[in-house]
């Protein structure tokens, strides 16, 4: 979770300068960036200390990466959460995807204080709100629903991403958007650390290296389910697009809780 918090105070000091020096100090933006990625490589060559020590065990015959693919494949329970899984991301994709189509195309250009809002600026405003939220209120969240199991967690997390993102879709004007963007990243916080650690929980230890390989094509396919929506979007709306939003979500509530089903009937057994 500390991981997930930096990654967003990063993208609002991305965002933020920018959004600042993109048209004024181009060059200057470029320097930073390359600052930055000197600082990184040298925190990572000169500082940072390996603490992992691989051992090989040369009395056990290893397992090849197919063997070990087709174990993870095989675990039902743990496939039907990705389904989920593959469910709740197609929804988050759907702020890289749709979203900036919406804005671009149905938002209502206002202007607050003589500085122009127009549909770009929104999905930038949009995106700051919820890197802002993430910082600010992840650790009060997490003491709130502290005693929450992971499936509570997953479950009202994904569904108020779900309503957030359907409810940008419905709406054109600045309020409704900010406060629907309030919706959804709150739900985000809730979901990350549920969805995360209920994962981890459902994978066998032995094998957590083939699990997480396995769990990196949630991804892929998200994005590429999140593109189809977007190349058909002009077809069917963005109410049609939010009534796919809605039966995903169903969809990802019936998949973990049948995946959490299936395991606890597993531990008892």
């Amino acid at each position: 979770m500390l991981d997930y918090w930096a990654q967003n105070l990063s993208v609002i000091l991305g965002a933020a300068l920018g959004a600042w020096l993109f048209r004024p100090a181009f060059e200057a933006l470029l320097v930073i960036l390359l600052l930055t990625v000197l600082v990184s490589f040298f925190l990572t060559t000169f500082v940072m200390i390996e603490t992992f020590i691989p051992t090989v065990k040369v009395d056990e015959k290893a397992e090849n990466i197919f063997q070990a693919y087709k174990t993870v494949l095989q675990d039902k329970t743990y496939m039907i959460f990705m389904g989920a899984n593959i469910a709740t991301t197609f929804i988050i994709m759907q702020f890289d995807n749709f979203l900036p189509v919406h804005l671009s195309n149905s938002f209502k250009t206002i202007t607050f204080w003589g500085f122009e809002i127009y549909g770009q600026r929104m999905l930038t405003i949009y995106l700051i709100l919820a890197c802002v939220l993430v910082v600010l209120l992840m650790t009060t969240l997490n003491r709130l629903t502290k005693d929450w199991s992971h499936q509570k967690g997953f479950i009202w997390g994904s569904l108020f991403m779900a309503i957030g993102m359907i409810f940008s879709f419905l709406t054109t004007t600045f309020t409704p958007i900010f406060i629907a963007g309030i919706v959804y990243t709150l739900g985000e916080i809730v979901y990350t650390p549920s969805v995360q650690t209920l994962g981890a929980d459902l994978m066998n230890p032995e094998k957590i290296g083939s699990y997480n390989g396995v769990a990196a094509i949630k991804m892929p396919i998200a994005s590429i389910l999140a593109g189809l929506l977007v190349s058909i979007s002009p077809i069917i709306k963005a109410t049609g697009v939010s009534l796919v939003l809605a039966l995903t979500e169903v969809l990802a509530i019936i998949l973990v809780l049948i995946a959490v089903n299936r395991h606890q009937k597993t531990k008892l057994n």
